[in-house]
């Protein structure tokens, strides 16, 4: 049995990576710690599925100063001087550190456990997706975070790491090629869900919203380069064809929600679109018992290019057959298991069609979504995804 030492920013409930691994460590027969440190926690110990899990209070100035801790040494302090005493006394055989923004701070705090192999799990490309944040494209953010001192940050990262997760083998291989990671080191561990976080509070009224309704559904993060605005942008054409469409839209966006709204406001297809807001995974499953197909319209860039984002395999969960645009790794996950059709970023009328032929076609759609309930039954599951990591890492 390996003792695990996972370290994450972030309240534990809000990082849903980490816990479905850390979750998949402990069935796979190994001990695992979280330490989770975030400005906003109440602080304490706890447990979780036999995953046991402290969160430590941080001063609020590190909410603020994370997100330039690539520039400033400031962050990192603060975290090594949390993490000091714990890598010293935990005795981990792995740490485990989730994404750059902890990086830093648990390296220094390195000489507490010297024997200790090192991973980096990197679940998004952060150097290259903050370029499309907009409280770094805007206002100070702009003169303060400087998306090169991250790619800089992330390649000593990549060097000093024992092992780097990655979500795909797309992104194996652009880390690779592009960015000089050494084979060896590298392995994927895809973003599939629990079964059993799937819940369905709310059934019936959904039911009774959208009975013998035509749903277009997405959830997750709002803002437009989710490609939400295209999903919009693709109502009028389908209702010409498909007169019971809707689309529903479940999540937000802070910054971005007040112009969704207003866009909304101003289409043709208005009356049939849905902004649900932030709704808990204890309704998804209801949610995926009235949507007709799920939506991926991702706007095309290096992490989109690279990375699953759950709801890919939370649609096939509930059968659904899937439309996404063709980002290189959704676009082959979808081709590769039959479970959809892939459009181009960033054409709404190539959406529209993809839409019209599910609909029309409804022997089809039924097909990709069997396919997609047998490919998270066989392989895209945690007992199956975390063998690579169990292998590699706890051998």
């Amino acid at each position: 049995m390996t003792r695990i030492l996972m370290i994450t920013d972030g309240r534990f409930s809000d990082r849903i990576r980490v816990s479905n691994e850390a979750r998949a460590l402990v069935e796979a027969g190994h001990e695992v710690h979280v330490h989770a440190l975030d400005s906003w926690c109440e602080g304490g110990s706890f447990e979780v599925d036999s995953v046991s899990v402290t969160e430590h209070r941080l001063p609020k100035w590190c909410h603020w100063a994370r997100v330039m801790s690539a520039e400033w040494p400031f962050y990192a302090w603060a975290v090594s001087r949390v993490l000091r005493p714990v890598l010293a006394s935990e005795q981990a055989d792995v740490i485990h550190v989730h994404n750059l923004f902890v990086w830093a701070g648990a390296r220094r705090a390195r000489a507490g456990a010297p024997s200790a192999t090192w991973v980096l799990d990197i679940a998004e490309n952060l150097p290259e997706i903050m370029q499309e944040y907009d409280h770094v494209k805007r206002g100070l953010g702009r003169l303060l975070i400087r998306p090169s001192a991250w790619a800089a940050l992330q390649k000593r990262a990549l060097q000093d790491a024992d092992h780097v997760v990655l979500v795909t083998q797309v992104a194996v291989q652009d880390y690779v090629a592009r960015l000089g990671l050494q084979p060896s080191k590298a392995l994927s561990c895809d973003n599939v869900p629990w079964d059993d976080h799937i819940g369905v509070d709310g059934l019936d009224e959904l039911r009774a919203r959208f009975e013998g309704a035509f749903v277009l559904f997405y959830f997750g993060d709002t803002s437009r380069r989710r490609g939400t605005d295209l999903a919009m942008a693709a109502m009028p054409e389908l209702l010409q064809h498909v007169p019971n469409a809707h689309l529903v839209i479940v999540g937000k966006n802070n910054r971005e929600d007040v112009f969704l709204a207003a866009l909304r406001d101003q289409s043709p297809a208005k009356d049939r679109i849905h902004l649900e807001g932030f709704q808990p995974m204890s309704k998804l499953g209801s949610y995926l018992a009235v949507a007709s197909v799920g939506l991926s319209p991702l706007v095309r860039n290096v992490h989109h290019d690279t990375t699953h984002a759950n709801k890919l395999f939370q649609f096939m969960h509930g059968g659904l057959p899937l439309i996404v645009s063709d980002c290189t790794a959704q676009a082959s996950l979808v081709t590769s298991t039959s479970t959809g059709l892939v459009h181009p970023a960033g054409d709404a009328h190539a959406l529209a069609q993809a839409a019209i032929h599910i609909a029309t076609h409804p022997e089809n759609a039924q097909e990709m979504g069997q396919n997609g309930m047998a490919a998270v039954a066989n392989r895209f599951n945690w007992a199956v995804e975390i063998q690579g990591y169990v292998n590699s890492v706890c051998a």
